[in-house]
């Protein structure tokens, strides 16, 4: 028969816990404001970190908040000139619900040279509080200090996204904005906002209180010349391929021809 030391249990149980691979430290990122952030940090590129944070959410943070990031995996340098001044900065900001508009309405203001925008739908009522009436305010004021302004919006054929989209051409192409429809054969989903080819803006958030006021909607400003030129690109094609403002008239008599009459 077999003795074991009084010991020999304990000692066995201490082997197997330091067996046992070590827990994964946290990565943490501490942002310009004193906040620290901590979890596991999955990706990182010139202007965006993505961290994992213990509590299970997911966050982007655009490397100019953060003030030094603790992580294992190696960090990119910051984005630096690229030959125009265009890239000499870049950031991602992440714009769910009501950030949208107050964004929006900063960066159309800041405007100094273009505006482009690819709209889905714009509803608006005639009143100060309607977010989407703010919207055109700021574009009629761009256009008034000398930006180049051209919106684009779907045109569905009829019903009630077209008169909304009317209803809000007319009254932007009587304030000296360019407005355009697309092809009504083409489906145009896009809601995208240009700004001297710089910035990008992007997202889900159609021009109705709905959308900007009540709605789950999340968008993403980008600050790239690069990605602005590509986006440049795609709204040069819808805009040539586009028709003039399609006032109530003409939008009775394509009705009237895809009906036969």
């Amino acid at each position: 028969m077999r003795h074991f030391h009084p010991w020999a249990g304990a000692w066995i149980a201490w082997a197997a816990i330091l067996a046992l691979p070590a827990a994964a430290a946290s990565d943490r990122i501490r942002l310009r404001d004193g906040k620290a952030l901590h979890g596991k940090v999955i990706n990182a590129t010139q202007s965006l970190f993505v961290i994992k944070l213990d509590s299970g959410e997911t966050r982007p943070i655009p490397r100019g908040q953060v003030a030094e990031c603790l992580c294992d995996r190696p960090m990119p340098p910051p984005a630096g000139r690229a030959g125009d001044a265009s890239f000499e900065a870049r950031e991602v900001v992440f714009l769910p619900r009501a950030e949208y508009l107050k964004l929006l309405l900063e960066e159309l203001r800041r405007a100094r040279r273009s505006i482009s925008v690819v709209m889905y739908q714009m509803s608006m009522a005639f009143t100060e509080r309607n977010e989407p009436f703010r919207i055109a305010c700021a574009l009629i004021d761009a256009a008034n200090r000398g930006v180049d302004v051209r919106v684009l919006f779907e045109d569905p054929g009829c019903g009630y996204i077209l008169d909304c989209n009317t209803e809000a051409a007319a009254y932007l192409s009587g304030n000296g904005v360019r407005v355009k429809f697309d092809d009504p054969e083409r489906v145009t989903h896009a809601k995208l906002v240009l700004i001297d080819g710089f910035t990008s803006i992007l997202g889900s958030h159609n021009w109705s209180s709905s959308g900007l006021r009540t709605n789950s909607e999340s968008s993403v400003l980008v600050r790239s010349g690069d990605v602005a030129a590509e986006f440049g690109r795609l709204f040069d094609e819808i805009w040539s391929n586009g028709n003039c403002v399609a006032g109530p008239a003409e939008r009775r008599r394509r009705e009237a021809r895809r009906m036969g009459k």
